[in-house]
């Protein structure tokens, strides 16, 4: 199931045509999981998804920057939410690279805007990647897509029941995300919810998986 939620008043993030900014919840195995909109539409790239665009494969940090403001206001609001328990999240962190972007890893970006909005701790080490991952591109299904990424990620602490934010830039099929939890969960973690900058449409998380 799938929620759309439209507040346009105050909202930083680049509108198509004039169409109210959306943030919208994707059920994939997280205890909750938010996006801001989608990356493409109908005519092609979407407003938010061409600074995307432009953030990730710039890179340009000014549109990486506007990203961010999108994400860490739309993380207040979401708290606000009655279906949504990101208010109890104690802890942020984001999507790690491997091997590290330069000049900056986006999510790292996203991330941090994420935690300063919501006023707690930003841990962009919390995550790490012990491989590339490419091989999970060439994955036809949500399961292989997993399959791939299992073992790919470890938490670097012990977590002790802590409730973790982890944010992304795209979500495809969610297999990152949910890959990401698993080794959140296995630290500990009491609770992981993901938060990220637009969706593909014809990603695999629309299945259900």
């Amino acid at each position: 199931m799938i929620r759309v939620v439209r507040d346009a008043g105050g909202c930083p993030c680049p509108s198509d045509e004039g169409n109210e900014p959306t943030v919208t919840r994707v059920e994939i195995a997280l205890d909750e999981c938010w996006t801001l909109g989608a990356h493409s539409t109908y005519r092609g790239r979407s407003a938010l998804g061409d600074l995307l665009s432009r953030a990730k494969y710039g890179p340009d940090r000014p549109s990486a920057d506007r990203v961010a403001a999108c994400m860490g206001w739309w993380a207040a609001r979401i708290c606000e939410f009655s279906t949504s328990r990101l208010s109890q999240v104690t802890v942020v962190t984001a999507v790690p690279a491997n091997p590290r972007h330069h000049p900056y890893n986006l999510p790292d970006v996203l991330g941090e805007a994420c935690a300063t909005c919501l006023g707690i701790r930003w841990a962009p080490d919390l995550l790490v990647k012990t491989r590339r991952t490419d091989k999970v591109k060439l994955a036809r299904t949500y399961e292989g897509a997993v399959a791939s990424l299992t073992g790919a990620f470890e938490s670097s602490q012990r977590l002790g029941g802590a409730h973790v934010l982890v944010v992304d830039d795209v979500v495809h099929t969610g297999a990152t995300l949910v890959t990401a939890s698993t080794a959140l969960r296995d630290a500990g973690a009491g609770r992981v919810a993901g938060f990220v900058a637009t969706r593909a449409e014809r990603g695999l998380a629309w299945t259900g998986g």
